[in-house]
């Protein structure tokens, strides 16, 4: 089994042949957003990540990534994890391992990943969520938060941090594919999403991963 792969290098493969009906497969479903309150603001700076006093709790449960009754609303009936989707990619509690010494950013953050998520069910063709946090060095965080914009992100200051966002179309079907990368402190939290839109699911992890 091929594992799930970054949308801007074409995402997921197929999991099983294109045989089932795209019922609700829409050109334009939505990927992630913020609620209109929390909407982030333009910023010509270089995003930097800035400390928190806050305490940081990294999740250990990606059932109990966020509120039950937001889980159900946006989860139920798709499987979590399902080995005839992810085969032996790493999911669930992971344990980081060093980068090489030539990986770019984002293969660090992926060497530092503590938790991966990935919600698909095993005839889907394209649509799926994964949620990959990691808790990496500050330099690490910087880095990577400053090579996003050259790989076509858009970030804005927002949550407390900074949310990046790219968005594309799938190379299967007609439907909208994006990667939303959160940096705030030295925790980095990945969501990519295909056919799967969701509203300020970003917002509910972030609340439970930084204690008030």
């Amino acid at each position: 089994m091929i594992k799930p792969r970054r949308p801007h290098a074409l995402l997921l493969l197929a999991v099983a042949a294109v045989s089932i009906s795209l019922s609700g497969c829409a050109v334009g479903d939505a990927p992630e957003q913020a609620s209109p309150s929390s909407a982030p603001s333009e910023q010509t700076a270089e995003p930097t990540p800035a400390a928190s006093a806050e305490a940081v709790v990294v999740p250990t449960d990606c059932a109990r990534l966020v509120a039950p009754e937001v889980y159900d609303a946006i989860f139920v009936g798709t499987p979590l994890n399902d080995p005839a989707v992810v085969g032996t990619y790493p999911v669930g509690v992971l344990t980081p391992t060093e980068p090489r010494a030539d990986s770019t950013p984002a293969e660090a953050v992926e060497s530092a990943a503590a938790l991966r998520c990935v919600w698909r069910d095993p005839g889907a063709d394209v649509t799926y969520l994964q949620v990959e946090i990691a808790a990496v060095a500050p330099e690490t965080a910087e880095a990577h938060l400053a090579s996003l914009p050259g790989l076509g992100y858009s970030c804005a200051a927002d949550l407390g941090g900074f949310r990046c966002q790219i968005v594309g179309t799938s190379p299967l079907y007609p439907v909208e594919e994006s990667t939303t990368v959160f940096v705030r402190d030295e925790v980095v939290v990945t969501v990519e999403q295909a056919n799967f839109p969701t509203t300020n699911l970003l917002a509910e992890i972030v609340g439970g991963i930084w204690a008030s």
